[in-house]
């Protein structure tokens, strides 16, 4: 026994490393084989990788930085893009909404101006069919009076004074005007053309 003991110690004190590893490991296994709620070996092996895994916690910690990062710059350029586009699309609602206005301004400047000028037009126009009127109540009164003063006229006078009759009586209706003096001398008139007609007393015939 002595003489195995011998060499047993000899090679432990030749390999003391060695010999303590071996020994915790022994050590360690018989606690993980028995009934004691102890484990060593886990308790060594976590010993063990602690620097492993702390250094695969700060590289997961980094990644996960790099991916935040990342995450937190694409966020920002989504929003600074969609606040962009929402400002561009205000920026043409109302640049259209301000072009709107201002060609429903213009319509209504031009039809104001429409009305106005066609508020002249009919104050023109009337102006010149008083006057036109004026002409040939005057040619019909002065017709009249030559007529009783005897004057003799030829037959195209009374044609030519009977269409600016006509002409007078159609604006006569057209302005409700009041024509009593003009139809008393009107139907003179003609009852001096009917009189030469029927004795054919116009003038050069």
């Amino acid at each position: 026994m002595n003489d195995l003991v011998k060499p047993v110690g000899q090679w432990i004190a030749d390999n003391i490393p060695l010999s303590v590893g071996i020994g915790l490991f022994l050590f360690c296994l018989f606690f993980e084989i028995s009934k004691i709620k102890i484990y060593p070996l886990k308790w060594l092996w976590k010993c063990i990788s602690f620097p492993f895994r702390k250094i695969d916690e700060q590289r997961t910690q980094s990644f996960k930085n790099i991916v935040l990062e990342m995450k937190s710059e694409i966020d920002t350029k989504l929003t600074n893009l969609t606040t962009s586009f929402d400002n561009k699309m205000s920026e043409m609602a109302t640049s259209q909404s301000s072009n709107c206005a201002a060609v429903k301004a213009g319509f209504v400047d031009l039809e104001k101006r429409f009305d106005t000028l066609d508020e002249k037009q009919k104050e023109t126009e009337e102006r010149l069919d008083k006057l036109a009127a004026a002409r040939i109540k005057n040619h019909v009164l002065n017709f009249a009076r030559q007529c009783r003063k005897g004057e003799p006229h030829s037959r195209e006078d009374f044609k030519n004074l009977f269409e600016e009759a006509k002409i007078y009586e159609s604006l006569v209706e057209k302005y409700h005007w009041e024509n009593n003096v003009y139809k008393h001398d009107f139907k003179y008139i003609e009852h001096v053309y009917d009189e030469c007609n029927l004795q054919n007393k116009f003038l050069g015939e």
